[in-house]
């Protein structure tokens, strides 16, 4: 596998290194991962910042050096993180109404393409919209938020992704394409599958928000009343106390609202219970050569099993030392310390709302039952 190296500014290529088996390529879309190469040569024309490219397998991966170490007389030791952390740049957010790819894509041209900071502009980054998804986004009043914690929120929240791809003219690299694109592919899986090996679940539904009741604070002129939601088995959120399809163990939090926040408490409400319904941890591993390996982050997941049957993302892929098999993780909960610690340090809870592999907006299950 070769490494390309490439100037962070300009994409000025700068250098190559070769890699044998000694790789962990980890891209997250939940928290920040590194990735690690052991590249055959000690004296590399690079630096930190600098973009790396795989080339030899699809172009798949991109990423930013986070350090560099001399392992001996022969090697280097090169920690990425993935591209999409560029983006880790934070801005004023505000409620918003509308088409939220539009939304996004205006977003990432304003900061990283017209920006008044010539250095903050990437003079090789292409912005392509493919989708259009009505929506709606809410934020607390003078939220800051990073950019990169955006993408992550409307692509949970509405199936819009996002994708990095190479540039190429003549076989040169020229540019990288960042594409915004609406997830309408699902697949549905069986535990039980022989492509399947090293199957490991987690789940926190015992945790899970159900309820959520809002108090008035007590400045309010025009609302004072207490308003409750509760979190259907179906996905739903309702204000019926006595609906059938509630959740029989109740797991409530509560917050104070303000006479201007009253058209959107059922939204904060959505957002606080549907994000608890990824809190679980699915990972397995499957070889390339399966029809399955096909995962992309941020596609739709319906995981069965025996027990239970989990609406879910593909939130992780994990290729260690052998690029002919791969680690796919789905849902948001993790079971290490270092993740575990990563997400208690996340500045933004993001939410999923359109989960479900029968929602309207998958229209194409073309990613099969399986």
């Amino acid at each position: 596998m070769e490494l390309l190296f490439f100037e962070r500014n300009t994409l000025m290529y700068k250098d190559y290194g070769l890699v044998d088996s000694d790789f962990d390529i980890n891209m997250d879309l939940v928290i920040r991962q590194k990735s690690t190469f052991k590249v055959n040569k000690t004296k590399l024309n690079i630096k930190l910042g600098d973009i790396v490219i795989i080339k030899g397998f699809s172009y798949f991966y991109i990423g930013v050096i986070e350090s560099i170490e001399l392992e001996d007389k022969h090697h280097t030791i090169v920690h990425t993180i993935d591209f999409k952390e560029m983006f880790n740049l934070d801005v004023l957010v505000s409620n918003f109404t509308g088409d939220v790819a539009q939304y996004l894509e205006n977003l990432i041209k304003d900061h990283f393409i017209q920006s008044s900071d010539p250095n903050q502009n990437l003079n090789y980054l292409t912005v392509i919209n493919e989708s259009s998804v009505q929506g709606t986004l809410y934020f607390d009043e003078d939220k800051i938020m990073a950019i990169s914690d955006v993408i992550e929120l409307i692509t949970k929240s509405y199936g819009v992704s996002v994708l990095f791809e190479v540039v190429f003219l003549r076989g040169r690299v020229t540019g990288i394409k960042l594409r915004i694109v609406e997830i309408t592919r699902g697949l549905k899986i069986k535990s039980s599958i022989t492509e399947i090996t090293d199957l490991v679940i987690n789940d926190s539904e015992a945790q899970m928000t159900n309820k959520v009741v809002f108090y008035p604070q007590s400045d309010n002129e025009i609302n004072a009343g207490t308003r409750t939601y509760f979190l259907l088995t179906d996905g739903s959120i309702t204000e019926e106390v006595n609906h059938p399809n509630r959740y029989r163990n109740v797991n409530a939090k509560a917050f104070m609202y303000s006479d201007s926040e009253t058209e959107t408490l059922s939204i904060k409400a959505r957002n606080e219970m549907i994000s608890s319904k990824l809190d679980h941890h699915i990972s397995f591993v499957i070889k390339k050569s399966s029809k399955l390996v096909t995962f992309n982050l941020g596609d739709f997941v319906e995981f069965i099993t025996e027990s239970k049957t989990y609406d879910s993302i593909v939130t992780a892929l994990r290729y260690e030392g052998s690029l002919n098999k791969v680690a796919v993780t789905l849902g948001e909960y993790r079971i290490r310390l270092t993740d575990k610690i990563k997400l208690l340090n996340k500045s933004v809870k993001t939410n999923a709302g359109n989960v479900h592999i029968s929602q309207a907006n998958i229209t194409n299950l073309d990613g099969g039952e399986f």
